[in-house]
């Protein structure tokens, strides 16, 4: 196959190829930065339809994406006045028990009349540990599990609440 038309599934995949130009070229240094391959990827998904997906991502979980976001903020505001072994323990206690809940296979399910409580309480979770230690993912995955998401619209929320949180 010619390099031209290999085409990288992921940034690991363009740095691969730009380390191949780079390595047959000669050259002493190369001109590579993450946001290089960062802009590359999420160019060839914008190409996929993923900003379609992710649109409507943002409007189905709106108010969980608020949330969280809110939260961020918020819990932010007090990481200098709570003292640091409390928020080792807010940390901990949370991922400790999430960790749990994952490697015992234990499903949670949410009910579609429950959903918007659930949207609001878990939300809080995630931005409350989100703006202490910028840890909002496991929160967001059990939550979407427990919807039964479909995998490509988990990712897609993933990628908006993960992009504007951070």
């Amino acid at each position: 196959m010619s390099e031209s038309r290999w085409k990288p599934a992921s940034p690991l995949g363009e740095l691969h190829k730009l380390l191949c130009r780079w390595q047959a070229s000669g050259e002493d240094h190369v001109d590579v930065t993450v946001t290089d391959l960062v802009l590359r990827s999420g160019r060839r998904s914008a190409d996929k339809g993923a900003l379609a997906e992710a649109r409507a991502a943002m409007i189905e979980f709106r108010l969980y994406i608020v949330v969280v976001c809110v939260m961020i903020l918020v819990a932010a505001q007090f990481l200098t006045v709570v003292p640091e072994r409390a928020i080792y323990i807010a940390l901990g206690v949370p991922v400790a028990v999430l960790s749990v809940v994952q490697l015992t296979g234990w499903r949670f399910t949410i009910a579609p009349e429950r959903r918007r409580i659930a949207e609001l309480g878990i939300g809080m979770v995630a931005g409350g540990l989100g703006g202490f230690a910028g840890v909002w993912g496991p929160p967001t995955v059990l939550y979407l599990l427990a919807l039964d998401t479909p995998r490509n619209r988990q990712m897609a929320v993933q990628g908006v609440v993960y992009g504007l949180g951070s």
